[in-house]
Parts: C-alpha cells; sequence; structure tokens
C-alpha cells in the first residue's frame, strides 16, 4: 500500500462529509478510498441528525465525535478497514 494512498484514507475523516466527499470522487478508482470517504459522509450524517433531533444539544458529544474521528483516521493510515457498526456496511454498498 502506498503511502501517499494512506494519508488519503486518513484524510477521509479530517473534515468529515467535506473531505469524504472529496476522497469519494478524487479515487474513483480506489474502492478502500471510495470505502473511507462514504464512511465519513455516512458518519457526519449521523451526527448532524443526532445534532438536530436533540435540539443542538448534540454539541456535548463533541469530544466523542472527534476522537472517533480520529481513531478511524489513525485506523485507515494504519492500512485497516474498520467498519463502523451499522454504518460500515453500508459505506462498502455505497463505495462498489
Amino acid at each position: 500500500m502506498a503511502e501517499d494512498n494512506k494519508m488519503m484514507y486518513a484524510f477521509a475523516y479530517v473534515l468529515g462529509w467535506v473531505s469524504g466527499l472529496i476522497v469519494y470522487l478524487v479515487k474513483k478508482e480506489d474502492a478502500v478510498a471510495k470505502f473511507h470517504g462514504m464512511q465519513s459522509i455516512l458518519l457526519s450524517v449521523v451526527w448532524f441528525v443526532l445534532g438536530m433531533v436533540t435540539l443542538g444539544f448534540g454539541f456535548i458529544l463533541f469530544p466523542l465525535i472527534l476522537l472517533i474521528h480520529l481513531f478511524l483516521a489513525y485506523k485507515a493510515y494504519s492500512g485497516e478497514k474498520f467498519m463502523v457498526p451499522v454504518l460500515g456496511k453500508y459505506a462498502e454498498q455505497f463505495s462498489k
């Protein structure tokens, strides 16, 4: 696995859905990159919906959200395809 690919996989989680979308669109031929991009997009959508449902009180979970994104970026950079429960399955389907 090339070093630049690992950086791209990790970058998918850095800016949430924005970086996820960039990776998903730029690395169309790389199934692993598309997976990480889509998983980042789906995770960001869940955080957004959670914030809307709780009328903004989801911000209390921001440290947890940040830790999860950092963990996923680390796993992606390490070359592991860590699947977030429930979302990972959909990310894999959408990235094919």
